[in-house]
């Protein structure tokens, strides 16, 4: 159903060159270099749920640190007054409603287990795989922005889970650079959780190939997004049939 739904929409849109995939570098990112909560570990917004919570830094602050590290982007940002510019900022620096929606719903599934391997696939604050570090799991993180690794997916892996940074890694860049890296590393994973990343029919090629290339045969995939009417799916591989 996932992959037909993106495969039809796609063909439907006809698309300007604005919302055609800019290329950015592909960059993994190392924790060491990115910048400490400087406001402290007082100052977050927190996610409550049913069993736990998680802590993640205010995101408009992060837009507002952006002004000296990277004035380019905050200015695009800024002077569009909205949480996406195509090409650019791909929406990293908010937690949409759908991610929490689908962090109440990881706390009743049972397929984060404790050795699992976990792609957090837009990953933004990155509360989903945090919420899956909490379980013992091991997470990939991948966002278009650097910047959004860098200042916020980073340090709210740091403000959750300080001790279990060696079980984390970070990339930056588009989905099919990451698909590709992930390939080459002979990479798969045992649950891929992405929320929010099907707003732009010009993207779901690459992303339902990155999902088809780096999970697991026996692996699971929980797309959430308001296209789907706030359904969660639990995708998993087709296994073929011997005639």
């Amino acid at each position: 159903m996932f992959f037909s739904f993106l495969e039809e929409n796609q063909n439907k849109t006809i698309l300007s060159s604005e919302s055609k995939e800019t290329e950015v570098p592909f960059l993994e990112v190392e924790a060491e270099s990115c910048q400490e909560n400087e406001g402290g570990s007082n100052c977050y917004n927190q996610v409550v749920l049913n069993k736990s919570s998680l802590k993640y830094l205010p995101g408009q602050d992060i837009v507002e640190s952006l002004r000296f590290k990277n004035p380019d982007v905050y200015d695009i940002i800024e002077g569009n007054q909205s949480d996406l510019v195509n090409g650019i900022y791909e929406g990293g620096f908010k937690v949409w409603e759908c991610t929490l929606d689908l962090l109440l719903f990881l706390e009743k599934c049972g397929d984060l287990k404790n050795s699992s391997q976990v792609l957090d696939l837009g990953c933004g604050a990155g509360l989903l795989g945090i919420f899956a570090l909490s379980k013992g799991c091991s997470i990939y993180f991948q966002d278009y922005n650097i910047d959004v690794l860098q200042l916020w997916t980073v340090p709210n892996v740091k403000l959750n889970m300080p001790s279990s940074l060696n079980k984390c890694r970070y990339f930056s860049g588009s989905w099919k650079d990451f698909s590709e890296r992930m390939c080459e590393e002979k990479q798969k994973f045992d649950v891929i959780l992405t929320s929010e990343t099907i707003y732009n029919p010009s993207y779901y090629g690459s992303l339902v190939d990155c999902i088809k290339n780096t999970m697991k045969e026996d692996g699971v995939t929980y797309p959430f997004d308001e296209c789907l009417r706030r359904e969660i799916l639990r995708i998993k591989f087709r296994k073929e049939v011997s005639p």
